[in-house]
């Protein structure tokens, strides 16, 4: 941080290990954020709109990090061993990756339009040393990237990220707690984002996992298929309005819809409707046969057993404790 706010001549804030740097009106607008949270990991994110490219270059040890990059909005790009190697991280596109020590590293920042990305860098000689019986549960090539530490060899990954990981850094970026609560409670979501990007890149390693980029005209539409069945939790539809409303066919909903947000169509839906059966109960206004009704399901029945295993709790007593 401190390198940035000299080369764009300001100053930054300071609370604990969170710094934030606010772009002058000179260059653009927005901010520049970063975290050193308490373990491994630490986390740089920017959300501004400049007038000039800016270029981010990273030297020492911060060239032999592991990196985690997800771009929201706009567009970035990585460039690795010398620009030998760049790639263009889009909208709702991440990369892994991990450059080598003996050559130049940057990330650049285009002018003129909204730019929202996050960086997450991992410390892999510490992280591997908390690891020594775990590593033997995924796939080479990516164990061999944790396992370089030094930084002899060059690593990238490019695909989609799901919607799950979108969530989990605005929980980083807006959370309410303060103080050691919120340094916790951040480092938790930026290492379910690592988990959930192992995951995915393990799926992509499988010899028989499609390996597909869905394209950001896709990606909306299967958000706006999202939508409409959070808003259809009360009698909610079958897979197919919600696949003529929103765009794609029944089959590339299916798929397009678990990539992006690791859950099934009909899992979603499932979930939709007990949230909002759970919320019906909690607000003391409606019976347990009642708030099944609202949500679709006539046996009750299966409606207890269901939320039972969701909430671990009966629906009769959570409407007790209401």
């Amino acid at each position: 941080m401190k390198t940035i706010a000299e080369f764009l001549s300001t100053s930054f804030d300071e609370d604990c290990r969170d710094f934030t740097l606010n772009i002058p009106k000179l260059v653009g607008d927005g901010m520049v954020r970063m975290i050193d949270f308490i373990a491994v990991v630490s986390l740089l994110a920017v959300d501004a709109v400049l007038k000039e490219p800016l270029m981010i270059h990273f030297e020492g040890e911060a060239n032999t990090l592991m990196r985690f990059n997800y771009c929201v909005e706009g567009e970035i790009t990585q460039s690795l061993q010398n620009n030998s190697v760049i790639a263009t991280v889009t909208q709702h596109q991440v990369t892994i990756s991990a450059n080598r020590n003996d050559s130049e590293q940057h990330i650049r920042i285009p002018a003129g339009k909204r730019t929202v990305f996050m960086s997450i860098e991992l410390d892999r000689q510490n992280y591997r040393d908390k690891l020594p019986c775990d590593l033997d549960t995924i796939p080479d090539r990516l164990l061999e990237v944790l396992e370089d530490s030094e930084g002899k060899q060059l690593f990238l990954h490019q695909h989609n990220y799901s919607h799950i990981i979108h969530e989990e850094a605005a929980e980083i970026m807006s959370t309410e707690y303060e103080g050691l609560i919120k340094t916790t409670h951040q480092e938790s979501k930026a290492l379910e984002i690592i988990a959930q990007q192992y995951k995915q890149f393990i799926d992509d390693d499988r010899a028989d996992s499609p390996k597909t980029m869905l394209k950001e005209y896709e990606i909306e539409k299967l958000l706006k298929a999202r939508r409409i069945i959070s808003e259809c939790s009360i009698n909610p539809p079958t897979i197919v309005p919600p696949a003529k409303m929103a765009g794609p066919n029944q089959q590339k909903l299916k798929a397009g819809f678990k990539e992006l947000f690791g859950t099934t169509v009909n899992g979603y839906l499932q979930k939709a409707r007990f949230e909002h059966a759970r919320a019906l109960l909690l607000s003391g206004k409606f019976s347990v046969k009642e708030a099944g009704h609202q949500v679709g399901y006539e046996n009750m029945s299966y409606f207890t057993r269901k939320f039972f295993e969701r909430f671990k709790k009966l629906p009769s007593e959570l409407k007790a404790s209401s």
